[in-house]
């Protein structure tokens, strides 16, 4: 894992897969993960390529940003980013508020998504709600 990967991590969150919480503008837009991962990570959004544009890049990845359900397709996705960029694909997949905590059905695939990510050469995370932050407390 790229060390700007390893500073979001959610330390202890989850032995099958990295787990990245997040403040996104709003939890329903793809795009809305697209820039809040961006932004914790640096990098840029929407990264023309020939042939498409590449959700996030930073300073190691070319990442494909998609819905949890959507890894299929995410990792084709991810893969061709990698070769266009020079990078190192991957795929950052949103939980849903609703798939938090993950059940023993998601924890099952998610090992399988582990095992297809590992053979085809693409990192895989997870992306999910961070918790609200606390607003600071003020003594008067």
């Amino acid at each position: 894992m790229a060390p700007e990967m390893r500073a979001l991590v959610e330390a202890g969150a989850h032995a099958v897969l990295p787990l990245i919480p997040l403040h996104p503008r709003g939890t329903h837009r793809e795009a809305d993960w697209s820039d809040a991962l961006a932004e914790a990570l640096h990098g840029r959004t929407e990264v023309r390529i020939a042939h498409g544009r590449v959700d996030v890049v930073s300073a190691s990845y070319a990442i494909e940003v998609d819905w949890f359900d959507k890894w299929h397709e995410g990792l084709g996705q991810a893969q061709h980013y990698g070769l266009a960029t020079g990078k190192a694909p991957a795929v950052a997949l949103i939980l849903k508020p609703d798939e938090w905590p993950l059940d023993e059905r998601t924890l099952s695939k998610l090992a399988v998504i582990r095992e297809v990510t590992n053979a085809l050469g693409v990192e895989v995370f997870l992306l999910r709600l961070a918790p609200p932050r606390q607003a600071a407390m003020r003594w008067r």
